[in-house]
């Protein structure tokens, strides 16, 4: 067992199986200058346990595969209540064929028996007044034929309320009751929307049968007193 003297930085050295060896600290003078140099005592000789070395951080389980996303919930495909009454009809007066029957599937989705004629053809059909909705596009012709948008304006007014007016073409935007005003429709639909505008059909129809509701309760009283 040694120790250094504070004095003179001599080494004591003293015998630590020396069964003399107080258990406790004491003190031996150093044999150069006789300065007391303490010592801890045999119990504290004892060399001390290494001291363990800093675990390794533990690593994180491995966690396996990431489990596979939840599929997205599928989109609604709730179809749209029917506006169309039991064998109503609609007439698709289009000369644009891809179009006409883009709007007669939109019809179609809505309840409606669809006839698909050319604008000549829907000429005469209007007249016949056997179509809860008619389509056709804003075109004029020259001379004595008339398209189906000019025979509108030689209809009685009693026969054009009987039916809801769709207007198609690339100038409109679809739903725009101020483009539907001035051209005297009910609703105008943009050509590329013509495949997709069941909505806004429903939504104009349900609104225009409840404005005309008191037209139709007084024409249908007055028919039946005759």
């Amino acid at each position: 067992m040694q120790a250094t003297c504070s004095s003179c930085s001599n080494i004591v050295t003293v015998d630590e199986n020396n069964p003399k060896l107080p258990a406790g600290p004491f003190s031996v003078k150093c044999p150069k200058c006789q300065t007391p140099v303490r010592f801890p005592g045999r119990g504290a000789a004892a060399p001390k346990a290494e001291a363990p070395k800093p675990a390794e951080a533990a690593r994180p389980a491995d966690p396996g595969p990431a489990p596979a996303p939840a599929p997205a919930p599928a989109a609604s495909t709730v179809p749209l209540k029917p506006t169309a009454l039991p064998g109503e009809r609609a007439l698709v007066a289009l000369d644009d064929k891809q179009r006409a029957g883009e709007l007669a599937r939109s019809l179609m989705r809505l309840g409606y028996e669809v006839d698909l004629m050319s604008d000549a053809e829907g000429v005469r059909a209007i007249e016949l007044g056997s179509h809860a909705i008619v389509a056709m596009a804003r075109t004029v012709a020259e001379g004595g034929a008339l398209t189906s948008y000019q025979r509108l304006f030689l209809l009685p007014s009693d026969i054009r309320r009987l039916f809801f007016l769709i207007l198609v073409g690339d100038e409109y935007t679809t739903g725009d009751g101020v483009q539907a005003f001035v051209v005297h429709g009910d609703l105008v639909v943009a050509s590329p929307d013509a495949g997709s505008c069941e909505v806004v059909i429903r939504e104009r129809l349900i609104e225009r049968n409840r404005l005309f509701r008191v037209f139709v309760e007084c024409k249908r009283k007055n028919e039946a007193s005759l």
